[in-house]
């Protein structure tokens, strides 16, 4: 009988932490899945993910003329395409546009 209760009471305990870590679990299987899809890849045609540029030899000079970069503001969402109740980013750009009056947005 106490052999019963024990084994029930680590079977429950493993569901509740099995229950608790599942949003972690599935990232892991994303990451397992996205390794596993992009492996072979990676062995065979490494310069995809490992791109040099080896157009200038590291002591080549920079072009240093005074072309001004364009400032502009991007608005990037870090989610997973579904709109959630934390993409509402009108606050965030009006904070920044009013830092940076003269930036294109």
């Amino acid at each position: 009988m106490q052999h019963r209760r024990a084994v029930c009471g680590f079977v429950v305990l493993l569901l509740i932490t099995l229950t608790a870590i599942r949003p972690h679990l599935r990232v892991l299987g994303q990451v397992v899945t996205t390794y596993k899809s992009f492996y072979p890849s990676l062995k065979t045609y490494p310069e995809l993910v490992y791109q040099y540029n080896n157009a200038f030899p590291p002591t080549a000079q920079l072009n240093t003329t005074s072309a001004q970069i364009p400032r502009i503001m991007h608005r990037i969402l870090l989610t997973d395409g579904h709109p959630t109740p934390f993409t509402n980013t009108s606050a965030a750009i009006t904070s920044c546009q009013t830092l940076h009056p003269n930036w294109i947005h």
